[in-house]
């Protein structure tokens, strides 16, 4: 009975990750509230895994990774730090590092 109380308890503390899917909308609200979730973006030339982390003081901190394309991208990864004042629309590419920021600005 402890067991199976501590691995209730503990799946509720520690995976509260919302699980998005494809739905653009749930993952748009999530930016919106910068709430802790994760979706696949479907876009024209690659998906995009999109992990909100949640606040980092005054800013929503997003992970964006390419999923298999048919661009060079597949695997590279960016990390965005969006202003909470700024954070009306679903658009991330300022304020982020790495390797997908890179490709995405040349």
């Amino acid at each position: 009975m402890i067991v199976a109380s501590f691995l209730l308890l503990s799946g509720c503390i520690l995976w509260p990750w919302k699980n998005c899917g494809t739905d653009k909308g749930c993952l748009e609200e999530a930016f919106k509230k910068c709430e802790m979730a994760y979706g696949t973006w479907e876009a024209e030339h690659s998906d995009i895994n999109v992990t909100i982390i949640g606040k980092m003081g005054d800013a929503c901190r997003v992970n964006v990774t390419a999923a298999e394309t048919d661009l060079n991208i597949s695997g590279k990864t960016m990390i965005c730090d969006v202003s909470m004042s700024e954070n009306i629309t679903f658009s991330i590419m300022k304020n982020c590092t790495g390797e997908l920021t890179e490709f995405i600005t040349e």
